[in-house]
């Protein structure tokens, strides 16, 4: 029998891409190997205290399981996958906070006077939004997402079944926003200057050049950025990837803001604010994207373009002026060169010089 419940944080390694979880064995004649799961904060020093909260707790008070609850009908469905969603929460994007709350809503309303009982249920609220006129890309992320939180629920016994586990994936042919050619680029340029819009400039230029997403940009502190060695420290609590990183700030950019004297502000001013400079309240999520959408449309252009074409164009630009894949890969902060690879493929900007000008004639 154990005398001492031994409680132990995993990873060793404190690997900020992996679950954390507590761990110890319970006492008794056949002794249990519990995991309490630690949430994803991006920082290494905040998983340790929210562990060591619950080993302070576990050593004041013991362990007390909780009981799964096994619900035989799916009653209150809607609350039981918003809770979910709640638990999760804190460990997800702002951006993804926003699409998980919008299709639990959507489900929520279809719900409504419906047998949630029905195994078919997943099919028939897919077909309606689908019917609806939402994109297949729509559809079928409203499908993985419901798809997952129903999971956890039968997982835990508190639901009986998944209704969506035999829906399918629908084909996608999206192209996904496309990038800008030289006289787009020009074209959008002189209307921004031209329009009051010098603001929203001020954050393309960052976009184009160091390939920074607007939610990440909206987020950069100005303490973030070395204006000795001309980089920015992308930090993990901000990037997509939730990794420290650095990136080159380019030549081009350089000789742009050196004249506004950024380094003057504030180092907890974020880097680009509603005016375009340094301001000590972020700008609002999607301040930058509607602005550019109301400009796109004045001046015609197609759905396929939008605020994050500009990091798409600053990428297939310089992959075609002649910077190597491995440069793009640091620059983008991606894991791999396939995956830059894949990334090229996707906006049609990996063609070969040498396939125009060295094919035979016949």
């Amino acid at each position: 029998m154990r005398k001492k419940i031994l409680l132990e944080v995993y990873p060793k390694s404190k690997d900020l891409q992996k679950q954390w979880f507590v761990q110890f064995w319970t006492n008794g004649i056949r002794p249990k190997r519990v995991k309490l799961h630690i949430p994803n904060v991006p920082d290494v020093q905040k998983r340790m205290e929210l562990a060591q909260q619950i080993i302070s707790d576990i050593q004041s008070n013991g362990y007390v399981p909780q009981v799964k609850k096994k619900v035989k009908h799916q009653s209150d469905v809607g609350a039981l996958l918003r809770n979910r969603f709640l638990e999760r929460r804190d460990t997800l994007r702002n951006k993804t906070k926003c699409c998980y709350d919008s299709i639990l809503k959507n489900y929520d309303a279809f719900l409504v006077g419906k047998d949630v009982n029905d195994k078919n249920i997943g099919k028939l609220f897919l077909k309606e939004i689908m019917l609806s006129g939402k994109k297949n890309a729509t559809v079928n992320k409203h499908r993985v997402v419901l798809k997952s939180f129903y999971a956890g629920l039968v997982e835990d016994e508190i639901l009986s079944f998944n209704p969506f586990d035999k829906t399918k994936k629908l084909n996608n042919n999206s192209t996904g926003s496309q990038y800008f050619k030289i006289r787009q680029i020009e074209e959008l340029k002189q209307y921004m200057h031209a329009s009051q819009l010098e603001f929203l400039w001020k954050a393309v230029v960052w976009i184009f050049y160091c390939y920074i997403r607007p939610g990440e940009l909206r987020l950069v502190k100005v303490g973030d950025v070395d204006f000795d060695e001309w980089k920015v420290f992308m930090r993990g609590e901000i990037s997509k990837n939730k990794k420290d990183e650095w990136i080159a700030i380019p030549d081009a950019l350089k000789a742009y803001i050196a004249p506004m004297c950024l380094y003057q502000y504030d180092a907890n001013f974020y880097l680009v604010g509603r005016d375009g400079l340094p301001s000590s309240e972020p700008v609002p999520t999607n301040w930058w994207s509607r602005h550019h959408l109301e400009m796109l449309r004045t001046l015609n252009y197609s759905e396929r373009y939008n605020f994050y074409s500009w990091k798409h164009s600053g990428v297939c630009h310089a992959y075609r002026n002649g910077m190597d894949l491995r440069e793009l890969q640091v620059q983008l902060r991606h894991h791999s060169l396939e995956m830059v690879a894949i990334y090229l493929k996707s906006m049609g900007a990996n063609d070969m010089p040498s396939a125009r000008s060295k094919a035979p004639k016949i």
